[in-house]
C-alpha cells in the first residue's frame, strides 16, 4: 500500500503543477473576457455616475490663430482702411528715416495672408474695384504722375499683377490713357506728359470699368494748359472708351457725369441765338462743386482775398488741399468734400507733402489766403479800444476831463 502511494503522489504533484501552469497562462484572457460585457450590455461609460470608472478625454489640439507678418524694420503703419467689400485691408506704411513708403494688402480673415503692392518715395494711393479683383494705383513719385492697373491672380497667397496687355507699354495704363488722350483731343504728339496727371477715379458697380481723368498741372509759366479729359477703361474688352459726345442742340443729353465730376466738361453747344455750331461755348475746367477754381488757375492778390469773408477764405484753403487728396482730420470738412467724386483722400500723405505738389500759382495763392485769414482773425479778436492802423482812439469823456485838468496843472507849473 505504501508503495502505491509512493508512486501516485509524485504523479499527482506533476499533474497539479501542469494544471497550475495552464491556469496561469489563461488568466489574462479570462480577465479581458470578464471586462468585455459583450454587445448590448451596459459598459462602464453607461454605468451610473457613482459606478462609472474615471477616464481621461483627449482634447483636439487648439487651432492656432493666423499671425499677421511683422512690418519690415523701420516701417510703421500710418493708416489702415478697408476695401469696399470689407474683405481686404489696405495698409499704408512709412519708413521716415529711409524716406520709403509701402502699400500692403491684407486678407481681413487671415492677417497672415499679406502682400506688398507697391513701394515708393513720395505719394501714392489705391482705388479698388467693388469685387477686389482690380486695383488702380495712383502715384506721385517724382515725374511719374499716373495710374497703373493690377489684377488679382491669387487669393492664397494674395497676389496682384499688372495685366499682360499692359506690361509692354512704357507706363502701363497711364501710357495707354495718354495716347488715347492725344488722339481724342487732337493735340501735338510731342506734348509734355509731365504737365498733366493721369489718375483712376472710381469703379463702376460691376467692376468692369474704371473712370480715369487727365488733369492739367497749373504753372505760372504756362501760356496755355493742356485740355482736361476723362475716359473709362474696360477690363473685359481692354479698350479705352472716351467721354460721350455732347449734343449740339439745346435740351439734348448733357455730358457724361464722370467727365463733369472729374475735371469739368467741355461744352460744344452753340451760343444762344446762333445757328452755326462752329462757335463753342467757353471751355470750363472747373471741378464739380468747386467754389474757387481761380486758386489753381490764376494768381490772386491780397486785395482779391480781402474781399472774401473769413469763412470763404478758410473754405478756399481747404478746397486747395482737397483737390490734391488731403486727408482731413476734421470730420465735418472731410464730409463736405466727400460729396464730390474728385475728392480722393490719401491716407498716408501729410499736409506738408500735399503742398509740395502745389504749382507755383497754388503755392503763392495759399500763402496769400493764409495771410488774409490770419489778419481777419487778429482783427476780430483785437480789443475795441486799441487803435487800428493809426486811427484815433475813442477816449471816454471822464478820461478826457482828467487829462484836461492835468494838462492845466502842468501848464500852470510851467512844465514843457
Amino acid at each position: 500500500m505504501n508503495r502505491i502511494w509512493i508512486v501516485l503522489i509524485p504523479r499527482a504533484a506533476r499533474i497539479l503543477a501542469a494544471i497550475a501552469s495552464i491556469l496561469i497562462l489563461l488568466a489574462p484572457a479570462w480577465t479581458i473576457s470578464l471586462g468585455d460585457p459583450g454587445p448590448g450590455a451596459p459598459g462602464p461609460a453607461e454605468a451610473a455616475p457613482s459606478e462609472a470608472a474615471p477616464r481621461s478625454v483627449s482634447k483636439p489640439p487648439a487651432r492656432k490663430q493666423p499671425v499677421p507678418p511683422q512690418a519690415p524694420a523701420g516701417m510703421q503703419l500710418v493708416r489702415k482702411v478697408m476695401s469696399p467689400s470689407g474683405k481686404l485691408a489696405i495698409q499704408y506704411l512709412r519708413d521716415r528715416q529711409q524716406g520709403i513708403r509701402q502699400i500692403a494688402l491684407q486678407d481681413a480673415k487671415n492677417p497672415a495672408n499679406t502682400t506688398v503692392l507697391a513701394q515708393y518715395k513720395r505719394n501714392a494711393w489705391v482705388v479698388l474695384s467693388p469685387d477686389d479683383e482690380w486695383i488702380v494705383l495712383n502715384s506721385r513719385d517724382g515725374t511719374a504722375n499716373g495710374a497703373q492697373l493690377y489684377h488679382r491672380v491669387s487669393t492664397a497667397p494674395l497676389k496682384y499683377e499688372v495685366p499682360q496687355e499692359l506690361r509692354g507699354t512704357a507706363g502701363g495704363l497711364q501710357d495707354v490713357v495718354w495716347q488715347a488722350y492725344l488722339g481724342d483731343t487732337q493735340q501735338d504728339p510731342n506734348t509734355d506728359r509731365s504737365r498733366v496727371t493721369v489718375d483712376g477715379i472710381a469703379w463702376e458697380p460691376d467692376s468692369h470699368r474704371v473712370t480715369l481723368s487727365v488733369a492739367p498741372i497749373a504753372s505760372k509759366d504756362d501760356a496755355a494748359l493742356p485740355e482736361p479729359w476723362t475716359c473709362s477703361y474696360d477690363v473685359t474688352t481692354k479698350q479705352i472708351e472716351p467721354p460721350a459726345e455732347v449734343a449740339d442742340e439745346p435740351g439734348d443729353a448733357a455730358p457724361n457725369e464722370s467727365a463733369t465730376a472729374a475735371v469739368g466738361a467741355t461744352s460744344t453747344q452753340p451760343a444762344e441765338g446762333d445757328t452755326e455750331a462752329e462757335a463753342p461755348a467757353e471751355e470750363s475746367t472747373d471741378l464739380e462743386g468747386e467754389k474757387f477754381p481761380a486758386t489753381r488757375q490764376d494768381p490772386i492778390t491780397i486785395a482779391d482775398a480781402n474781399e472774401l469773408d473769413l469763412s470763404d477764405i478758410r473754405y478756399a484753403i481747404n478746397e486747395m488741399l482737397a483737390r490734391h487728396g488731403a486727408n482731413f482730420h476734421d470730420a465735418k470738412i472731410k464730409k463736405t468734400f466727400s460729396e464730390f467724386s474728385w475728392y480722393q483722400p490719401r491716407a498716408d500723405v501729410s499736409l506738408e507733402d500735399i503742398e509740395k505738389e502745389f504749382s507755383e500759382v497754388e503755392t503763392n495763392n495759399i500763402a496769400v489766403l493764409r495771410r488774409c485769414r490770419d489778419a481777419k482773425i487778429a482783427a476780430a479778436h483785437r480789443p475795441a479800444h486799441h487803435a487800428i492802423r493809426g486811427e484815433p482812439v475813442e477816449e471816454p469823456d471822464s478820461a478826457r476831463a482828467v487829462r484836461d485838468i492835468l494838462q492845466g496843472v502842468s501848464d500852470a507849473l510851467g512844465n514843457p
